[in-house]
């Protein structure tokens, strides 16, 4: 049960019994009974959205698996073809690509100066 054995059992008993006062006892257990059951209930629900969730997804892919059968095989598309850019005139000439622009001169970094703090005032 649990993976507890009989001497774990035993050992909670008592710890029951001890912490527990006797007359308490069957509200305690009652409280834990309905516990357990809200527990129980909602990993329950839990595993049947998961279980829900799993069919629908595998009905998707059936769905698509049969389509994909059912569907001729698409012929491949030639890519387009690159268009070519005009030529430029003969009798104009090709003008130089821009020079760029130097960089400017990078400013040397100041050091960061901390303002000074007055010590705190003696105590007397």
């Amino acid at each position: 049960m649990f993976g507890i054995g009989f001497s774990e059992l035993v050992l909670i008993g008592l710890i029951l019994i001890i912490f527990v006062k006797p007359e308490d006892l069957p509200k305690f257990f009652r409280t834990m009974g309905k516990l357990y059951g809200q527990l129980k209930r909602a990993y329950d629900d839990v595993i049947s959205v998961k279980d829900k969730i799993l069919k629908e997804i595998d009905d998707a892919a059936t769905l698509e698996e049969k389509n994909a059968a059912a569907s001729p095989p698409k012929p491949a598309a030639e890519p387009p073809k690159p268009i070519a850019a005009p030529a430029p005139p003969a009798s104009e000439s090709v003008a130089e690509p821009p020079k760029p622009a130097p960089e400017p001169a990078a400013e040397p970094a100041t050091p960061a100066v901390e303002p000074a703090v007055d010590p705190a005032p003696p105590i007397n």
